[in-house]
């Protein structure tokens, strides 16, 4: 809200009320608003009598009519729908018809219609003021007609207005005035050549090599002294599996979570494997450089932020690269939105283009799907005869535009995900069924589960349970699992072990560095409980993740909580590990599929049903109770359940690579592939997806 959103918008409507004496004047409320309205908001409240507030609200108590979280809503149907209506615009439909031969860049533009965003001009937050409209018109029981939304002017917001006009909501688009960043300014300014040749001259200003007491000078980075990097491309260097550092290291400790598990498991040899870093708040650090380089891994850090370490390869973009983003000039919104796309495509294509060609790439892997990137990646993969891969980390129940993917192999938990990938809209040339990608950790993590059990009982535990979390934010207005719910589920089972002398608890965080953030005052309660000897909780790695696993929690107790049945992995990977697990589903996922579980014997609305099982479970002693019994789906969920999961990715990479060792085309690589492995493991484990 705005001084001239009032004024044009608001005002008007007010004195037409006043001078046709309408009683029952509208109320209004703001979602956000610049300084000066917030000064002068109590003048014209007082002036106009009329209420103009800012909108209090939670979005997890935002529901529907089958009490659905409306995040959850948006992201498994609504976001769909609006992807839909925005596609099959004249504009996007000649948008995609200049592009007959780039599938993999109109699949890009696709996932970037409604990427989940909280941008105060993203489609999908101005998806979310719909659906609040509504819960406000249902909450004070006024009909959806007398709803008036008035929302800044964004690309495809014709089709939002479409959306709003199905609900009854009357929409008003204002005009948006960007904010002048000076930061933005000064970049878009230097062409992208000259920012290069100066980043790279400032740090490699600062490298001091100690070995061999040489100072390495540049002027304006056109004079270096370079090594020919031991990763470029030779004749006699063998192909490389990148993989995508994302936070998990561990590759002397197999038991825990690491971005290499499949190659820890499978006849994959070190000399193979190249680990690209990307993250500043983890970077490549000297000791894991020295670990990797012990099992001949190859790291190569893909900006100088990237790493810490001295003797780290760097990967420099071309001084030729395209620019991403930047400033393009069109009164249209949607020109805007897609020239930007398509110059963020080309940028992200051309840096990846020339990792492929300068190092000996064949294949890549992650399990990044959320975003558009990996479309970019792997068509320069392709360009340059590789294969893509994504790995399925997390659990998914339902179809959703997030988990929509483009690439040639999609390593899944079961065949039945690909009907879920298929409905999502992806695009894969082979879905393989592997199993669940953490099962050969259970053995692995007995000694230390065995180790934490056997502690909270001689401190006195009888019965123990084991919790694991979600991340959750600050602001409750636009994320559902907030701190607010983290913190009320702490507190209920905190005072249970404080009260209960004879419980004992242990609490796998998914983010624990900064869970005493998020429990606030709640955190004093978690140190009391810690202090009793019967409260366990798993710190560990305090990077991007925990590097412990659910199961490690899980092997240590009677019974395994997972607090969010709507993610769901943490409670799948307790089943699987053969302990008793529940789900509490306080955010509203009734369309999952783990609802085919028995909602009061696994699945819980509330902690005080959920404790209720607990106590009838630990009070019969043939423990007969279906309390926390998965058996009746885990066929469905992993048909292997064999501990051998990331083996079959290994070894299946594995013949990838022996395929470009015969010099054979990726095409014939990956049908060979798919064959073998139809013939070790069944047809029925390998399908194909919109391909």
């Amino acid at each position: 809200m705005t001084i001239w959103v009032w004024l044009v918008h608001i005002a008007p409507k007010i004195l037409v009320n006043k001078l046709n004496k309408l009683s029952g004047y509208p109320s209004y409320h703001f979602i956000e608003c610049s300084l000066a309205f917030k000064l002068l908001s109590p003048i014209l409240r007082y002036c106009t009598g009329t209420s103009i507030d800012q909108l209090k609200f939670n979005l997890a108590n935002i529901r529907d009519t089958k009490d659905q979280s409306i995040q959850l809503k948006l992201t498994y149907s609504e976001a769909s729908q609006m992807q839909d209506l925005v596609t099959r615009t004249p504009e996007f439909q000649k948008m995609c018809d200049s592009l007959p031969d780039e599938p993999g860049l109109i699949f890009f533009l696709k996932k970037n219609v409604i990427p989940t965003s909280f941008n105060s001009r993203s489609l999908w937050r101005a998806l979310i003021l719909v659906h609040i409209c509504l819960w406000k018109s249902s909450r004070e029981g006024v009909s959806n007609q007398s709803i008036h939304l008035i929302i800044q002017k964004r690309p495809w917001i014709e089709s939002l207005v479409l959306y709003a006009e199905k609900q009854h909501i009357t929409t008003t688009i204002t005009a948006y005035t960007p904010k002048f960043n000076l930061k933005h300014f000064v970049k878009s300014a230097i062409p992208l050549s000259l920012r290069i040749i100066i980043q790279k001259s400032l740090h490699n200003l600062t490298t001091i090599d100690l070995k061999h007491m040489q100072i390495r000078l540049f002027v304006l980075g056109l004079w270096t002294r370079h090594k020919k990097s031991k990763l470029s491309q030779t004749n006699d260097q063998p192909p490389l599996v990148a993989v995508e550092y994302l936070g998990q290291l561990n590759i002397e400790n197999p038991a825990y979570q690491s971005d290499l598990f499949f190659w820890q498991q499978s006849s994959l040899k070190g000399e193979n494997m190249l680990l690209t870093f990307n993250q500043p708040s983890s970077p490549l650090k000297q000791s894991d450089l020295n670990v990797l380089k012990n099992h001949q891994i190859s790291a190569l850090a893909l900006s100088p932020k990237a790493t810490t370490a001295k003797k780290a390869i760097i990967h420099w973009p071309s001084i030729f690269s395209s620019p991403a983003g930047g400033n393009v000039m069109s009164s249209i919104p949607t020109d805007n939105w897609s020239k930007r796309q398509i110059k963020s495509y080309k940028a992200l294509y051309d840096s990846w283009l020339n990792i492929f060609s300068k190092y000996p790439i064949k294949v890549h892997i992650s399990w990044y799907k959320y975003d558009s990137s990996h479309c970019a990646i792997g068509d320069a993969l392709r360009a340059v005869g590789g294969i893509s891969a994504i790995y399925q980390r997390a659990f998914e129940s339902q179809p959703s535009t997030e988990t929509a993917m483009f690439t040639d192999l999609s390593f899944a938990y079961s065949s039945d995900i690909s009907e879920i990938d298929k409905r999502s809209g992806s695009h894969i040339k082979y879905h393989i069924a592997v199993g669940y990608i953490g099962d050969h950790r259970f053995d692995l993590l007995k000694e230390e589960s065995n180790r934490v059990r056997k502690s909270l009982k001689n401190n006195g535990a009888k019965h123990i349970l084991s919790y694991s979390d979600e991340n959750t934010h600050a602001d409750p207005r636009w994320w559902f699992m907030n701190h607010e719910q983290t913190r009320e589920q702490y507190e209920y089972l905190l005072k249970k072990v404080l009260s209960e002398s004879w419980l004992g608890l242990i609490i796998k965080p998914k983010v624990p560095g900064t869970l005493h953030q998020r429990l606030g005052d709640i955190s004093q309660l978690l140190t009391e409980a810690e202090e009793t000897g019967r409260c366990h909780v798993y710190y560990g790695n305090q990077g991007l993740h925990s590097s412990y696993p659910p199961a490690v929690a899980a092997l240590a107790s009677d019974i395994s909580i997972h607090g969010h049945l709507h993610a769901g992995t943490a409670g799948l990977e307790s089943a699987l590990a053969g302990v008793p697990t529940l789900l509490l589903d306080q955010e509203g996922c009734p369309d999952s599929s783990l609802y085919k579980l028995e909602k009061g014997s696994v699945i819980f609305d509330t902690y005080d049903d959920l404790w209720n099982a607990c106590t009838r479970h630990w009070s019969d002693p043939q423990k007969q109770t279906g309390i926390g019994d998965w058996s009746n789906i885990l066929d469905e969920l992993d048909p292997f359940r064999d501990g051998r999961a990331a083996e079959r990715i290994g070894e299946y990479i594995k013949w990838i690579l022996d395929g470009y060792k015969d010099g054979l085309d990726r095409k014939t690589i990956m049908d060979l592939a798919a064959e073998k492995y139809c013939t070790q493991w069944g047809y029925d484990k390998v399908t194909q997806v919109n391909a």
